[in-house]
């Protein structure tokens, strides 16, 4: 499964987890490589704040990690 047929076909509305997890396993069909790691992967999200403020962060560590492993992008 290419990374636009896998993003057709598992796409729905749903909440960010639901949503970095789909973008992790897009983002894994996208990349030429044999043996993933998360070195490799940079995945930052834009959110309104309790004061409606838009503001980017980057996912790092064992965040990063945990959705990676959601994903299932080692497997």
């Amino acid at each position: 499964m290419t990374a636009i047929s896998q993003l057709k076909e598992d796409y729905k509305e749903c909440n960010l987890k639901e949503a970095l997890v789909l973008a992790a396993q897009v983002l894994a069909k996208s990349m030429d490589s044999a043996n993933p790691n998360v070195d490799k992967y940079e995945i930052g999200v834009l959110q309104k704040d309790a004061n409606g403020n838009v503001v980017q962060r980057r996912i790092e560590g064992a965040e990063l990690k945990k959705i990676l492993d959601e994903a299932k992008v080692f497997e």
